[in-house]
């Protein structure tokens, strides 16, 4: 069978209230994300709203965020996995922006701060979140349900890369979405 795969979204869309869905995602991470990170004293890692080792937010970021949020604001939108979870900033937004999505997440897990983060996103958010710790080389080809995207941003070494695509497009249904994030 043939798969579509689209790799990139970069149109906008009038009926979606990007900056409240961006808006509520700072919020929990401002109250409930940022200080949990924090008291652990291990420095940030970059992510989808602040650069690498900062916990400030960045406007460059945004035109990011707004592609994530509209491939998944989708009604036919419902199995999310995401590749690199860290530290959940941007699995919240994948949540806040469609209450019907499921999002699975794969993490190598070394960070101090992920297992807290995950833990507390859980809290809130319940069964639509799970996470898959190990290496994504290894762990996503024993996933076994197929996704409506897949958000790539684990590994930023090529080779990893390269098998994270590979992997994902045997997980991915058909007309699914596939978004790197670069390398």
């Amino acid at each position: 069978m043939k798969k579509t795969i689209y790799v990139y979204i970069i149109y906008m869309h009038n009926s979606i209230d990007f900056d409240k869905i961006i808006n509520d995602t700072k919020i929990f991470i401002d109250t409930y994300l940022l200080p949990l990170i924090l008291s652990l004293g291990e420095p940030l890692e970059g992510n989808l709203f602040m650069y690498h080792l900062t916990t400030t937010y960045y406007n460059e970021f945004v035109q990011k965020q707004k592609n994530l949020i509209l491939t998944t604001n989708r009604v036919n939108v419902v199995d999310v996995l995401e590749i690199g979870f860290n530290s959940g900033f941007s699995a919240v937004l994948l949540l806040n922006s469609n209450p019907n999505i499921v999002l699975s997440c794969v993490d190598i897990g070394i960070h101090a701060y992920t297992i807290p983060c995950y833990n507390k996103i859980k809290e809130f958010y319940g069964d639509r979140i799970n996470l898959h710790l190990g290496n994504s080389v290894d762990v996503v080809p024993k996933l076994t349900i197929l996704y409506d995207v897949i958000h790539i941003d684990g590994s930023h070494e090529e080779r990893v890369a390269r098998e994270d695509i590979i992997n994902s497009y045997y997980i991915s249904k058909s007309n699914a979405i596939i978004i790197m994030d670069g390398l």
